[in-house]
């Protein structure tokens, strides 16, 4: 492949410079009507440079994500000028992105950052603490082009590609779209409108060839009925990150897109974009899965993993630890010590809260967060295993079963239910479905059938949008 002609470039800036000086003439950036070449991204994004070097003493430039030109030309420009870009979203609270700015500009940085242009962090991101407050990740320029360099080795991109943006650009996973698109001299098109209903009309238009987005925006799709038998042509490579990906939505997104490989990636925020992965096998009938959820695959070369304490059938969760993986929170030494350790060796791991299952062939399979396993009358549940019973049922499109602490005694299991047929409301037949196929502590305790399971500004489930929706307000 080319682009090893080159050096390998060691921050984000001098990758974009590289591609921008081979494909000056082809199309970098095609938001809304007007495609934008290499050769005006960077001009543009050399002036924002220099207008940022003047007047931003901090070393992170908060950006306002609205994903216009000016918004990709600043990042690209903080990049340049050295410095780190903080995405801040206009449709969050404005109290929000105030609390991120302030602790921006609080936050201290290590003077070892600025010796060694690997360490120094390329962009600021807040991802919503469970307690309240959000936790800030600064992911290093190291971290970000080992993500890269192992994608670029893994799947053959080229400067002939279209990528799609439908991510926020405050989501991590923008920054795969950005990237990988801006290493291969390929094209970053970004829809006007971000709902599931104009992605059919956007794809058709646009033609892109590479794809990524989160598993919901296609389970919307497909409600839709948007995902006809050889919709989409164009699309060569689709990647799914961020949620459990069903093998029912990877069936449904196949007919569309016959000429695609479909990967199925998992990774935190924390270890920077993706760190796991599975090449989906074209036979349905050899894809490896769980409880209806495609296995994750395996952990990125440069990177390591273990099962914290893994039971009987190797089940634990999951730790990570390699160049992907960050140092730390952002001036949080109290999230660190919850969720960073060292081991005898000195080596340093994130621990994800995340429950996962490895198999004989070593492939990991994720089986829910460790908070989606609830104690029930002394037993453990995994409230994602109930779901996967429910999704079962001919009449159920989606399951969502959350867990409610009551007052006054024992919590409660609900299991929010999205028909196929929205007149369809039928309590005891659910009942029913689930005593054939669990043990009775697992027996959700209410089934609430819902119009719409909300999404959240990532386009992922909203849980606590659920619960005061369909069950506080009642």
């Amino acid at each position: 492949m080319s682009h090893h002609t080159y050096p390998k470039p060691k921050t984000l800036a001098e990758l974009f410079l590289q591609t921008a000086e081979r494909y000056p003439d082809r199309p970098g950036l095609h938001p809304g009507l007007h495609p934008y070449s290499y050769a005006q991204l960077k001009q543009a994004a050399m002036e924002a440079a220099e207008n940022i070097s003047r007047n931003h003493s901090g070393p992170f430039v908060p950006v306002m994500a609205d994903k216009s030109f000016v918004c990709y030309t600043t990042i690209l420009g903080a990049l340049l000028a050295g410095k780190a870009y903080l995405p801040l979203n206009p449709k969050f609270p404005e109290a929000r992105n105030r609390f991120m700015t302030e602790k921006a500009q609080k936050g201290s940085l290590e003077i070892a950052y600025l010796e060694d242009p690997g360490r120094m962090p390329a962009y600021l991101l807040f991802t919503s603490g469970s307690t309240g407050e959000p936790k800030g990740v600064a992911v290093s320029q190291a971290n970000v082009c080992a993500y890269l360099d192992f994608m670029l080795e893994a799947y053959d991109f080229s400067p002939e590609d279209r990528f799609t943006q439908v991510f926020d650009l405050t989501f991590d996973l923008s920054v795969h779209d950005l990237f990988l698109c801006w290493s291969t001299g390929g094209c970053l098109c970004v829809p006007d409108d971000n709902s599931s209903f104009a992605m059919a009309k956007f794809i058709k238009e646009v033609k892109p060839t590479v794809w990524f987005s989160v598993p919901s925006t296609i389970m919307l799709m497909d409600r839709m009925r948007l995902l006809k038998p050889d919709a989409f042509p164009s699309v060569r490579l689709s990647f799914f990150c961020g949620e459990p990906l069903y093998d029912s939505t990877v069936e449904a997104w196949k007919q569309a897109v016959p000429n695609s490989r479909i990967v199925n990636l998992y990774g935190p925020t924390e270890a920077t974009i993706a760190i796991s992965r599975y090449d989906i096998p074209a036979n349905a009938e050899m894809v490896k899965q769980e409880m209806g959820i495609v296995s994750i695959g395996k952990i990125f070369q440069e990177n390591d993993y273990l099962l914290h304490e893994p039971s009987q059938d190797k089940r634990g969760e999951l730790c990570l630890s390699g160049k992907q993986v960050v140092d730390g929170y952002f001036d949080n030494p109290a999230a660190d010590r919850q969720s960073f350790f060292t081991d005898n060796a000195g080596k340093r791991w994130y621990k994800t809260g995340d429950l996962v299952r490895e198999d004989a062939g070593g492939d990991l399979f994720f089986l829910g967060r460790l908070d989606a396993e609830v104690k029930v009358s002394g037993y453990r549940v995994n409230l994602s295993e109930i779901e996967s019973v429910l999704t079962a049922h001919p009449s159920v499109d989606q399951a969502v079963v959350l867990y409610k602490n009551q007052n006054d005694g024992p919590g409660i299991m609900i299991a929010f239910i999205l028909p196929e047929n929205k007149d369809y409301s039928n309590e005891p037949e659910m009942d029913a479905w689930c005593r054939t196929k669990l043990p009775w502590y697992m027996i959700p305790g209410k089934f609430i059938f819902v119009d719409e399971i909300p999404l959240n500004r990532n386009g992922k489930m909203d849980k606590q949008a659920l619960l005061q929706k369909y069950y506080d307000g009642k």
